[in-house]
């Protein structure tokens, strides 16, 4: 086959390739545009919802910048101290 036979028809393939991605997300944007003013809770509840994983990758960068330092962790357990353990009485011990 002759190229320049199939040069303007691939043109045409992708300039519609290229209108049916820009009609793909132009309907989208209008069935969200759409969906915010029918149901404006769904739409709230789906943003709020995405912004909580979002979060969890922006906020620690941003405290860190901010300054913030983590505090010092709790202690699990209680320090013995190091001498020998008086036993205890007069406490209702029948030993």
């Amino acid at each position: 086959m002759d190229p320049d036979l199939q040069s303007p028809n691939l043109a045409v393939d992708q300039s519609h390739a290229a209108d049916t991605k820009m009609s793909f997300v132009n309907n989208t944007l209008r069935y969200l545009r759409r969906q915010a003013h029918e149901n404006p809770t769904i739409v709230w509840s789906i943003a709020i919802g995405a912004a909580g994983p979002l979060a969890v990758v922006v906020v620690p960068p941003v405290r860190r910048r901010f300054g913030w330092v983590p505090d010092e962790r709790i202690p699990t357990s209680y320090p013995l101290p190091n001498r020998a353990r008086a036993s205890v009485t007069g406490y209702d011990d029948s030993e």
